[in-house]
């Protein structure tokens, strides 16, 4: 199914901002912004909110990404020697229990690999966040009818933006910088290359922070970033400061900085040039000095296969509704084409049994006609109980989807008319096999479950084990 609409929707402390992006084979527009100040942290206030500004875009998404704060997260910039996705997920197992501070029950992970090197290495960023954290997004989003898609994190969206920013004006580099996003309440400490997220960090100053009396302490906060950054020896030193803000007080804050890091400081207004497609409800006087800077760069730039923190649990509720949806779509347009097919037959056989009656005195010379519209009924009938769903196997894919462990994968799948099930494919740990047919045998879908063979072998990646399982299906 073809996605019109592309939707981010961000949760901060003080506001919620939407932004409707539509989808073309070549470009996104945007075609919405909106925001909606929020003076209370609850959970029914925030989903009165985002009800309202669905309800101001008039827009209904196909999908959406919710990004919450940086803050909210622990991120590790780490450089792994391995780019086998396998591998570097049981490296960042031992990573998380040796650099979170929480049980690894009690969190969702998830990382994205920024930079692959010629010497075998990889740079990967390690994105952790507490399960209260996540739920209570999802509390939110539950109760304003909104089921998100992917769940990212602002610093994302950032270094997004600026990547695309300097493509738009030709300026590809592979320079380090320091983007320094500055919203109502949080400033975001961004050190981006290429468009790849190297490190970053929330501070607690905002726009009304930014005053000759508290400058002190924001400038004592990016020193304090800079020197954590430094101390990583695989993050390349910064070249210069890019500072985004909309706010009047750009310049001010540029000096300062200018002055105490001795590096060149650019400022850069995110919503100075926006592609918008036409009829776009920008709200531009609403804005302010709020940033849309994440909720731009992955409404404009987010693509498949990103970092995602959305529990797997509602991984698996999307999946099914999508494959619901395909399934529905693809029935009904199948049923609508036999409609119109068993229409045009029978409009055809009505015809020619009036011409029948009329001609009955010629009924010798029209014997093989009727013949080849008794064989075509004959055939039809035939087509039409083949396409029979009712008993279509979709609940035993969902249970071999449910079952089948990640170290498993099957290159045959066969199920005959009388319910029998072979089950072929190789796993990389022959324990797998059996585990996996035990939970054969105690589901209700499956019965008579057999390994038929379990046989080693040696592939350039190791030791697998390529398996043959029979069983029946149903109760």
């Amino acid at each position: 199914m073809i996605k019109q609409f592309f939707s981010v929707l961000e949760i901060t402390q003080t506001h919620i901002k939407l932004a409707h992006a539509k989808i073309s084979p070549s470009v996104r527009a945007v075609v919405f912004l909106g925001l909606k100040e929020i003076k209370e942290s609850s959970n029914e206030i925030a989903a009165k909110a985002i009800k309202e500004l669905v309800s101001d875009s008039k827009i209904k998404t196909s999908s959406l990404v919710c990004i919450f704060a940086r803050g909210s997260t622990i991120v590790r910039n780490l450089r792994l020697p391995s780019q086998d996705p396998a591998e570097i997920e049981d490296m960042l197992d031992f990573q998380i229990k040796q650099q979170i501070p929480y049980p690894k029950e009690d969190i969702i992970s998830d990382y994205i690999i920024s930079t692959k090197h010629k010497n075998g290495y990889a740079d990967t960023l390690l994105v952790t966040a507490h399960k209260d954290v996540i739920e209570r997004y999802m509390q939110i989003l539950n109760s304003a009818a909104i089921n998100p898609e992917i769940f990212s994190i602002s610093s994302i969206g950032i270094s997004k933006w600026y990547n695309l920013h300097r493509l738009k004006i030709g300026r590809p580099t592979n320079e380090a910088v320091l983007l320094v996003n500055i919203d109502s309440a949080v400033t975001d400490l961004c050190f981006s290359q290429e468009g790849n997220l190297l490190f970053s960090r929330a501070i607690s100053f905002g726009t009304n922070e930014l005053n000759a009396e508290k400058i002190e302490g924001f400038l004592e906060q990016i020193h304090l970033t800079l020197t954590t950054y430094r101390k990583e020896k695989i993050n390349p030193e910064v070249s210069k400061i890019v500072l985004l803000t909309q706010s009047a007080k750009a310049t001010f804050l540029s000096q300062r900085l200018n002055s105490e890091f001795s590096l060149p400081v650019e400022i850069i207004n995110p919503l100075a040039d926006i592609p918008t497609a036409k009829g776009t409800l920008l709200g531009m006087a609403a804005i302010g000095d709020v940033s849309f800077t994440a909720v731009l760069g992955l409404v404009l730039g987010a693509k498949d296969g990103e970092l995602n923190l959305l529990p797997e649990t509602e991984r698996q509720k999307q999946n099914m509704k999508y494959m619901k949806k395909e399934f529905f779509f693809s029935g009904s347009l199948l049923i609508l084409t036999l409609l119109v097919i068993l229409g045009s037959v029978f409009l055809n056989i009505y015809k020619k049994e009036q011409y029948l009656k009329n001609l009955d005195i010629q009924l010798n010379g029209v014997a093989p006609i009727a013949k080849n519209v008794d064989d075509t009924t004959k055939k039809l009938e035939l087509i039409k109980e083949q396409l029979d769903y009712s008993n279509s196997g979709i609940d035993v894919i969902y249970e071999l989807y449910n079952l089948l462990p990640s170290s498993m994968s099957l290159n045959v799948f066969n199920q005959d008319e009388k319910g029998n099930l072979t089950l072929q494919g190789v796993s990389s740990q022959m324990s797998d096999i059996f585990s996996f047919q035990s939970k054969l045998e105690k589901s209700k879908n499956f019965k008579n479950v057999e390994v038929k063979y379990a046989s080693k072998r040696m592939t350039s990646q190791g030791e697998v084990t390529d398996f043959r399982i029979t069983c029946q299906t149903g109760e």
